[in-house]
């Protein structure tokens, strides 16, 4: 069905796939893909991932425009609307629809600060997004933090990487001995951020942490040997 109306449409319409697709839906036409937020585009060339794998002048306006009126003809921009309100209730559905929104955010920003080489425009854009959906509203994940983090960190922003690897720590903290705690993308967080504010002593106890409860995995000794190797530590065992 979806080969048919793409073969019928002949190109006359653009053909949009929403984010939400299953994969399935795709029919393997990933790779001719270009990203504008709630939707790919289907192009009739080949996109490669990356910068030629997104729209960055469609992304801007729609994550960046702050027109507060609406428009009867096409336009780009979302509104946003009521999402930082917090006397407005959010089911746990449309919570996580709200995570497609950050995931268009996230990927402008990544775009600015790596293809664009615009850290400016970056900070730009992760400020507005905690701005109209704070996560102190809606919560996001950890990893999802953490990659928001590392972004202020690369375009030079250290206030902003501290005070979220701040709430970072605490809230794994906050998870030990939990069931949560068992998520292996949680530790694996975890290390990227003491690796990225050099704490490795930290970085060590939880790798010996992890070893103690895998001791068969091979890649956490090597970790550890070279985190012991990066502190001059000859004596910590794992």
């Amino acid at each position: 069905m979806v080969l048919n109306i793409i073969q019928t449409n002949r190109w006359k319409r653009p053909v949009y796939f929403a984010v939400t697709c299953s994969p399935d839906a795709k029919i393997g036409l990933e790779g001719f893909f270009r990203f504008c937020g709630l939707a790919w585009r289907l192009m009739p060339v080949r996109t490669s991932q990356g910068a030629s794998g997104l729209d960055p002048r469609v992304l801007e306006a729609n994550y960046l425009d702050d027109s507060a009126e609406f428009f009867k003809t096409q336009h780009y921009g979302y509104r946003f609307q009521s999402l930082a309100d917090s006397t407005v209730y959010l089911d746990d559905n449309e919570a996580r629809t709200v995570e497609v929104f950050r995931m268009g955010f996230r990927t402008l920003a990544q775009y600015f600060a790596e293809s664009a080489g615009n850290p400016q425009k970056c900070g730009e854009v992760l400020d507005r997004m905690e701005r109209v959906i704070p996560a102190s509203r809606i919560p996001m994940t950890i990893e999802d933090e953490l990659d928001n983090a590392l972004l202020y960190q690369r375009i030079g922003r250290p206030d902003k990487f501290d005070e979220l690897s701040a709430k970072i720590e605490a809230r794994f903290a906050s998870l030990t001995g939990r069931p949560a705690s068992s998520d292996p993308y949680l530790y694996a967080a975890m290390l990227q951020l003491y690796e990225a504010r050099k704490e490795y002593q930290k970085e060590l106890s939880l790798l010996q942490t992890l070893a103690l409860q895998y001791p068969k995995d091979p890649s956490l000794k090597q970790r550890i040997a070279m985190v012991q190797s990066m502190l001059g530590d000859t004596t910590a065992r794992p």
